[in-house]
């Protein structure tokens, strides 16, 4: 199963800006908040370890709400099914940022520094966000020169495809081999990592031009969504 590292850290002023929201750059103005920002944003590269682990499962057929796997595995739910039936081959993912976020963030509440937890907490989904997306751009361009076409990619929990098909995406990838453990409630350990699943096929996927904000259970409030001015940074 492969495994990626090698991903950047990057922060772009003005969509971090925009993660943060509209107040935030009113509040950098304040010394003491603009120092807690500039103390956090020096920590960030003793604390991004980025990883992804991913692989190529054959589709057998279609089940009412997603896939059959040649291994008799089923997955999907919510839109998946819509999304991607077109799709000969299920790309499954999980990426995490790793746990030493998680740890500066309690160490930071557990202080009294609740502004620093709640600010980090959001950079830290602003990053493993963008581990995600930037795997998706360097496998779009892949399937591409492959000749194949693939579907918008979908996450359990970010549709009303449900938290519960984790255990099916532990089952194929065993993310343990890049410290991503299971709760019994389905959430993900370290608290900073995302699944995904990308349909591969021969035939272009007929989505009417939908994007994957039309599918997103976190809209209209997803601070990453600006599918209002015709732009969407998690296409």
């Amino acid at each position: 199963m492969p495994i990626e590292r090698n991903f950047s850290l990057t922060l772009d002023h003005e969509e971090l800006m925009k993660v943060l929201g509209q107040n935030f750059s009113q509040l950098l103005k304040k010394p003491k908040i603009n120092q807690i920002f500039k103390d956090i944003l020096s920590i960030l590269p003793q604390l991004y370890e980025p990883q992804l682990i991913w692989d190529l499962f054959p589709v057998r057929g279609l089940t009412p709400t997603g896939f059959l796997l040649e291994n008799g595995i089923k997955i999907g739910g919510g839109p998946v099914k819509e999304v991607m039936k077109e799709a000969s081959i299920a790309l499954l993912g999980i990426c995490t940022i790793g746990s030493k976020f998680d740890e500066e963030i309690n160490k930071m509440s557990q202080s009294g520094n609740n502004f620093g937890a709640v600010i980090l907490d959001s950079i830290a989904s602003f990053l493993v966000d963008q581990v995600r997306e930037t795997f998706f751009s360097q496998t779009q361009l892949k399937i591409k020169r492959e000749g194949k076409f693939n579907s918008i990619p979908l996450c359990p929990g970010e549709s009303d495809w449900d938290v519960s098909d984790h255990k099916f995406f532990f089952d194929l990838l065993h993310p343990e081999q890049i410290g991503v453990s299971l709760k019994e409630s389905m959430l993900m350990i370290p608290m900073k990592s995302l699944s995904f699943m990308i349909g591969v096929g021969n035939e272009p996927f007929r989505l009417d031009h939908k994007r994957r904000c039309d599918f997103c259970s976190l809209q209209p409030r997803c601070r990453y969504s600006q599918i209002n001015n015709g732009r969407n940074l998690c296409t």
